[in-house]
Parts: C-alpha cells; sequence; structure tokens
C-alpha cells in the first residue's frame, strides 16, 4: 500500500499518483507526455433541432424497418435486403448527429430515392384509374392511401430542406 504524502489517503501499489489531489507518491515520478498525435481536442457542435428532427426520423425509420424484417423472418419468410437499409438508416442517424459529410450525402440519396418511392407508389395505386375508361361506381380512388402519399412527400421535402439549408451544411463542411 502506498500512502499519499499530502492528503494521508492509501492506495494499492499500482498506482502512481493520489487520485484524489494527484500528488506523486515517488519523488522521482514523471507523468507521461502527451505528444501532439495523441491529444485530440473534443469538438462540441451545436446541431440545431431540425437536423435532430431529421436525424431521428432516420432512426425511427430504420428501427421500424429492422422490426418489420425480423417479424418477416418470424412468419418463415426470406431474410430480406430492406434489413441492410434499416442498419444504414440507423447509421445515417449518428452520422447526422455526429456532422458527418459521407453520412449527409447518403442522407439526401436516401431522400431522393424517397422521392422516387413515392411518385413510384402514388402512380401504382392511381394507374388503374387512368387507364380504364369505364368506372363502376364502386371505385373509387384510394383517398386515404394519397393523403399518406401526400404527407410521405411533404416530410421528404422538408427533409431535403435542412439538409441543404447553409447553416446546416455549414456544419458538415467548416472545420472545427
Amino acid at each position: 500500500m502506498k500512502k499519499c504524502p499530502y492528503c494521508g489517503a492509501e492506495y494499492p501499489d499500482d498506482l502512481f499518483v493520489c487520485p484524489v489531489d494527484q500528488t506523486p507518491f515517488d519523488k522521482n515520478y514523471q507523468p507521461p507526455i502527451e505528444t501532439e498525435a495523441e491529444v485530440r481536442p473534443v469538438i462540441r457542435r451545436e446541431i440545431p433541432t431540425s437536423l435532430s428532427v431529421v436525424s431521428y426520423l432516420f432512426f425511427t425509420s430504420g428501427v421500424f424497418i429492422l422490426v418489420w424484417g425480423a417479424f418477416i423472418i418470424y412468419l418463415g419468410g426470406s431474410i430480406q435486403p430492406d434489413i441492410i437499409v434499416g442498419i444504414l438508416a440507423i447509421l445515417m442517424s449518428r452520422g447526422l448527429r455526429q456532422c458527418s459529410r459521407f453520412w449527409r450525402f447518403c442522407a439526401l440519396v436516401v431522400t431522393w430515392l424517397g422521392f422516387l418511392g413515392v411518385a413510384r407508389m402514388t402512380y401504382q395505386a392511381v394507374s388503374p384509374y387512368l387507364h380504364s375508361s369505364v368506372h363502376k361506381p364502386a371505385d373509387t380512388l384510394p383517398v386515404g392511401f394519397l393523403c399518406v402519399m401526400a404527407v410521405g412527400f411533404l416530410v421528404q421535402i422538408w427533409q431535403y430542406r435542412v439538409l441543404t439549408r447553409s447553416e446546416v451544411r455549414d456544419l458538415f463542411y467548416s472545420e472545427p
């Protein structure tokens, strides 16, 4: 046991300085010198609320995709490639909060793919009504589905605008 010459507390032999007051136990003890390469500054950036919300939307969608894929597998289905998309969405969420240029680029690509996906799904829902000249009274447009697609499209536009705003873009491309 070693005893601190300043505070008098006893500590195990493997310590070189008192954890309380940083007094060296041995007069010849030299603390390790940190080189400039070893010292990395901690960078704290203030993340705008809108970017945090976009990040959490990616996280939530990633978790939803993973849970849905696990449910399909539980029902006896095969492993879906969507699981990879779910994992990437969770990684994008973290990368956006860390102001990673790469993950911002990925988020923009996924947002553009979302635009295309919403357009494709809307066209598939409406195309039977566009190509048919005779409608029966029971044939009505899926208005509920179209409203959900409209909300999804508006969310995609909002995400794109957040990711391309100048103050958000500067977070990713400015030097700390």
